[in-house]
């Protein structure tokens, strides 16, 4: 996923590190869940994402910020335990019996 991170030292010089996840328009498959999904990059993006290519305009990289291809995604019921986030077990991504 394509995200932002940064450490910086907060008002009473305790270091802070912080991430973001960038989002964009939800695709086909994920329009019916929400109108928003996680930026997704292929992993020939990933170089250019992480700065390891040559600099990238910013034109370039905002070009990355699409929705992934929802042909090459799968989705599927799972429990609505994944609503709390006092829960955190490999369960909350297993597939619904049904």
């Amino acid at each position: 996923m394509a995200g932002l991170w940064d450490e910086w030292m907060g008002p009473h010089g305790d270091e802070i590190l912080s991430f973001s996840i960038i989002t964009t328009k939800a695709n086909t498959l994920v329009r019916p869940i929400h109108d928003r999904m996680p930026v997704i990059l292929s992993s020939e993006h990933f170089s250019a994402w992480l700065g390891e290519d040559e600099p990238q305009s910013q034109k370039a990289l905002e070009a990355l910020l699409l929705p992934f291809p929802a042909a090459a995604m799968q989705s599927f019921p799972v429990s609505r335990r994944v609503n709390s986030p006092a829960n955190d077990d490999a369960d909350l991504v297993m597939p619904l019996a049904g």
